[in-house]
């Protein structure tokens, strides 16, 4: 059986379109809850996961989910990446919870203020992955995910209403000058 380090040597050193594709997506086979999701957005998932050094970048002002951007075209697997997405309840709320908090606070320092987001983002994100992206056909789970992305949606724009609201106590003029450090201790205020 061959290691993921001469995978990726094969494909991206051997392979007769290595200089001008020097990355590849890979689909991701997701497991949530001991249950192999097929519909409702996580399959087949491709992420980027191997890429020539020296032939990528990252975007250092995004904060959550950074994606790789390449100098060439990319190429694409056929075969799965295997995923154990969450499989307790206890590790999703976790994770979760981090990347919303991080999502809350690129919002703010974009100035992004929630008027209507609070009820049309959750609204809007569980209608698309139960309905849109088909994940009532992964049966409960689909519904669960659905949930959670409709719930986390509401709890993240609640959070960039709170920053503003702290914001507006201290005599902030906007988000775009506040810096990363004091919207950190911002939030921590609130909690």
């Amino acid at each position: 059986m061959m290691s993921m380090k001469n995978i990726a040597f094969t494909f991206l050193f051997r392979s007769p379109d290595s200089e001008t594709c020097p990355g590849r997506y890979i689909p991701r086979k997701s497991n949530f809850f001991g249950k192999w999701l097929e519909y409702g957005g996580p399959y087949p998932d491709y992420h980027l996961r191997l890429a020539r050094k020296g032939k990528h970048h990252y975007d250092l002002k995004i904060k959550v989910y950074e994606i790789p951007n390449l100098y060439g075209k990319v190429g694409y697997l056929k075969n799965p990446l295997i995923h154990y997405w969450y499989q307790s309840k206890d590790e999703m709320l976790e994770a979760r919870s981090t990347y919303f908090t991080l999502k809350a606070e690129v919002h703010y320092e974009a100035g992004i203020r929630p008027i209507y987001h609070l009820l049309a983002a959750s609204i809007f994100f569980f209608t698309k992955q139960l309905i849109f992206l088909k994940g009532y056909k992964d049966g409960w789970v689909g519904l669960l995910i659905s949930l959670v992305r409709g719930y986390f949606a509401f709890v993240e724009h609640w959070s960039v209403w709170r920053f503003w609201k702290g914001a507006s106590k201290k005599g902030e003029p906007s988000a775009q000058n506040t810096d990363t450090a004091s919207t950190s201790r911002d939030m921590d205020s609130t909690h």
